[in-house]
């Protein structure tokens, strides 16, 4: 593929993105973490969180693609209100009454996230986020309602369903753009991008977004938009990743003199990473600050601008997360995410458990590099000297190389010990690479990605076939049945 252009656009966007990147700094470093995050609420506009990227899988160094890689999701987001705070105190039933008119007001949000990108093998990614929504909300009103007040006045319920904002970024991995190539360095991506005012937005002061709680997906503003994200992995089975999310609001909103101005949105989130089975199951559990500069208002034209007395915040939580690969270039991922700690401006509802369900998806138009020749073909002969002298003659020699922290060697290696015990015909040898030099690692297991690596030879002492990662546990299919 001819990449002379890409090449060239990864070059000038990396420039941009370094630029930007120096400017969210200073941005980011100007704010005062602990007073801050962000509670996303009915009061302050679009109350969906953002589904952000899902696959857990980067978090072990996954690299640029040799030619072309397309990658999509499908993300469902719930997202329910049903609590009143002012500070960092829940406000009790009667004073949550006293502002939205009943103690059973509640918002819930339903949004589906459709993301696609694609990715050029200079490791920029165009990447294109559209959320489509359902928001409910009940609020005081006339009219007859299953609902009502404590006075015994209706309630009816609103609802506002259809787009939300829609997010376009360009994404650079800065290792390869720098080439940073040694892999004790983790890998390093930074967006830049804006959002678009696609979805319907509210205008209500800061008095009113309280006591009449509107609902509402979008937020009526362009915004532009910044990331910095960090991918490490400290062994084949456990990674790290630190993202951090820069936002800021490019335009107001004005409606009969009325001016809102949203404030600036910071997030960091910080992730431990496991892959509890190679290549089949993921986890990861994240901690994640998110914070609100309180934004301004102006009630009519020719008076001074204000803070906006009940908006923006702190929110601190917890999201566990699960990641399954189907196969075919198919995972779906399961995300839970728990609110710990809340401080809001004023009076506001804050975010509850909410949870992400999304399906991922993503193809590269050339195929994986098959990586290097196997050391042994089934047929081959050991070469390696403590190999070859721990075969069998007449017997089936079953040799597992394994390491101290290699989790998956310590549940296979029990099944290999019980499984060579029940069969006379059958030996085990264990083969300890904790200490091994990169050198013979590589002369004696080039071609395997991870451990543990088992080898079935025959009764001639010569190789069956080869399993590594979790295929090693279905090394007894490979041993001849006893005679």
């Amino acid at each position: 593929m001819h990449l002379s252009f890409p090449s060239l656009l990864s070059r000038l966007t990396g420039v941009i993105i370094v630029v930007t990147g120096i400017v969210a700094a200073f941005a980011l470093m100007s704010v005062a973490m602990p007073n801050s995050a962000a509670a996303q609420c009915a009061v302050c506009g679009n109350p969906a969180f953002s589904s952000g990227d899902n696959d857990i899988a980067r978090a072990f160094g996954d690299g640029s693609p040799k030619e072309l890689r397309l990658s999509g999701a499908l993300v469902y987001s719930y997202l329910e209100m049903a609590d009143l705070y002012e500070g960092s105190v829940k406000l009790p039933p009667e004073d949550k009454t006293q502002w939205v008119h009943t103690r059973d007001w509640a918002l819930r949000v339903h949004v589906m996230t459709l993301m696609l990108a694609v990715e050029l093998p200079t490791g920029t990614t165009f990447q294109l986020i559209a959320p489509y929504g359902r928001a409910d909300s009940t609020r005081q009103a006339d009219g007859d309602s299953a609902t009502t007040d404590v006075d015994g006045t209706p309630i009816a319920d609103y609802s506002d369903y259809g787009l939300s904002d829609m997010e376009f970024r360009v994404r650079q991995r800065l290792n390869g753009l720098f080439g940073l190539k040694s892999s004790a360095i983790p890998q390093m991506v930074f967006s830049a991008g804006v959002g678009a005012p696609t979805g319907k937005f509210i205008v209500k002061n800061s008095e009113d977004a309280v006591s009449d709680q509107y609902v509402s997906l979008g937020r009526g503003a362009w915004w532009v938009l910044a990331d910095l994200d960090f991918f490490g992995r400290i062994n084949d089975t456990v990674g790290w990743s630190l993202t951090n999310g820069f936002r800021h609001a490019l335009t107001e909103n004005i409606n009969d003199g009325y001016l809102f101005r949203w404030g600036t949105e910071v997030r960091s989130s910080l992730s431990a990473n496991f892959a509890i089975v190679p290549g089949v199951l993921n986890a990861a559990l994240s901690a994640e600050l998110q914070w609100r500069d309180t934004g301004k208002e102006r009630f009519a034209e020719g008076e001074p601008i204000e803070d906006f007395r009940n908006g923006g915040g702190t929110w601190l939580g917890i999201n566990p997360t699960v990641q399954a690969v189907i196969g075919n270039g198919f995972s779906a991922t399961a995300t839970v995410r728990i609110p710990l700690y809340r401080d809001v401006n004023g009076f506001q509802p804050v975010p509850g458990i909410g949870g992400v369900l999304a399906l991922n998806w993503s193809w590269d138009s050339a195929p994986a590099d098959t990586g290097p020749k196997p050391a042994l073909s089934p047929g081959d002969k050991p070469v390696e000297t403590e190999v070859a002298q721990a075969l069998v003659a007449g017997k089936t020699t079953i040799v597992e190389y394994g390491a101290a922290w290699c989790a998956v060697c310590k549940k296979l290696k029990p099944k290999l010990v019980a499984f060579a015990g029940s069969r006379d015909d059958v030996v085990f040898r264990h083969v300890d690479v904790t200490d091994w030099k990169v050198g013979k690692m590589k002369r004696v297991l080039p071609a395997q990605p991870g451990l543990p690596v088992v080898d079935v030879y025959g009764p001639d002492g010569r190789l069956i076939r080869r399993l590594w990662g979790q295929d090693a546990f279905g090394f007894a299919s490979l041993v001849p049945a006893p005679k």
